[in-house]
């Protein structure tokens, strides 16, 4: 017959054991939560791209005088300069989510867990629990790839081929590690080639095609972004199997995020 004591620990190992699951749905309530508030982050980054490339797919965004006035040189420019620093901003955000440390040994922290902590205790561990959650994501290297690949792209059919791809007006690809992908931006160089050549300069962003590479600059980083799509819901490879009832986040063009 078993003791008192004997009777308390089967009963203890019993409770543990139906807390089991409600431990992991708990911790994996979480991990979703925190992996939706990185996707929603990003999603704002990307739409803050969209809109500032969306300016550059309009031909009257290019409109000059002939000469172009140097008001009007500077109103492309900023617009322009708005694009390069947003997309760079966007390129860091990116690469920072996909390269950032994955702490295993730090499972988010179920109620009673987080209870026994102080205010302190819990923050530090939840800083460490919830990094990595978009690491290696393919979707958002996916994204990053295909933009620079969009960016380097000469542009077919352009009518004057010294103005077919943005290094020759003062955009390139910074090429070493560190850098990740960002561009530099010669304002000097591109305000020499919209006073000397504003045709070919609207041609290269604003250019309809049917390919990409017959596509100008802007309506190509706008068709990657309108594409964009992030794992909202549940079921999705890249998130935990609860909360079926989630809505899928998609960046629709000309559309205000509604998360």
């Amino acid at each position: 017959m078993a003791t008192g004591m004997d009777t308390e620990s089967i009963v203890k190992s019993l409770m543990d054991a139906e807390r089991i699951p409600l431990m992991k749905m708990e911790r994996e309530k979480q991990t979703l939560e925190w992996k939706q508030d990185d996707y929603r982050e990003m999603n704002i980054k990307l739409k803050n791209l969209f809109d500032s490339a969306d300016p550059l797919r309009l031909e009257g965004t290019f409109k000059v005088s002939a000469p172009p006035t140097d008001l009007e040189v500077d109103g492309i420019i900023a617009k322009i300069k708005k694009f390069v620093d947003t997309y760079n901003e966007v390129t860091v955000s990116i690469n920072g989510k996909i390269n950032e440390d994955r702490y295993a040994d730090y499972q988010p922290l179920t109620n009673d867990q987080r209870d026994a902590m102080s205010d302190k205790q819990a923050e530090r561990w939840d800083a460490k629990a919830r990094s990595g959650m978009l690491k290696n994501d393919s979707m958002l290297r996916g994204i990053l790839t295909e933009m620079r690949s969009e960016l380097s792209i000469p542009l077919a059919g352009a009518t004057n081929t010294n103005f077919d791809t943005l290094s020759e007006i003062g955009i390139s690809v910074k090429g070493s590690y560190q850098e990740n992908g960002k561009l530099t931006l010669d304002e000097s160089k591109l305000c020499a080639a919209i006073k000397s050549n504003p045709a070919e300069v609207k041609e290269l962003f604003t250019k309809a095609g049917t390919t990409t590479d017959g596509t100008g600059i802007a309506k190509r980083v706008l068709d990657t972004l309108g594409d964009c799509e992030f794992p909202f819901r549940a079921g999705h490879p890249a998130c935990p199997s609860v909360h079926a009832s989630e809505n899928k986040g998609r960046l629709h063009a000309k559309e205000r995020i509604r998360l």
